[in-house]
């Protein structure tokens, strides 16, 4: 990692870990909610199966995709954009995160910019949700609220699942030790 010693840090607080995520592109989640469709989907927009009476509306459905060809070109598009998603979240997201987790905090922050995206007190890190990873590593996960505006300008608040992906579990045995 280029920086060894991120400039939030307090003169206090003591490295425990500071690492990546580990993290696949493709992991359950992304095949069962993006590829999965996605190949289906361009199956059927691709016209390789023919439908039977049983399936009149699939075939209207086709048939409306294949009409004019904006929808056609539009429809491929959007195929493509679900089946690259995962990809794309890799890069832009977990190819530029950092985590750094000392004795009194744990941190996520951008490696290019060392902007903060999300921070945790060492307390706070064993309340955390886990779910257990191939081999020794751990996810932990929260829960937290944002408020913000919708296009109308209404006042709306999101709950957002925020927190630390697939970092060794021996990290949580430090914060264990210390609070105990």
């Amino acid at each position: 990692m280029k920086n060894n010693n991120p400039r939030f840090l307090n003169d206090d607080e003591k490295i425990y870990w500071q690492g990546e995520p580990v993290v696949s592109i493709l992991n359950v989640n992304s095949i069962i909610f993006y590829v999965l469709p996605s190949v289906a989907l361009l199956i059927f927009w691709s016209g390789c199966i023919e439908y039977g009476e049983d399936y009149a509306f699939l075939q209207k459905a086709y048939d409306f995709i294949h009409q004019g060809a904006m929808t056609r070109w539009v429809s491929l598009l959007l195929i493509i954009g679900l089946m690259v998603y995962p990809f794309v979240r890799w890069f832009l997201y977990y190819k530029r995160i950092a985590y750094v987790f000392t004795d009194k905090r744990a941190i996520a922050y951008y490696k290019d910019s060392n902007e903060i995206d999300f921070q945790i007190t060492a307390s706070g890190l064993l309340n955390m949700q886990r779910s257990y990873r191939g081999g020794s590593l751990v996810s932990l996960h929260t829960f937290t609220t944002e408020e913000g505006r919708d296009g109308e300008g209404r006042s709306v608040t999101r709950v957002v699942r925020t927190g630390f992906e697939g970092i060794p579990a021996r990290v949580l045995d430090f914060y264990r030790d210390t609070m105990n």
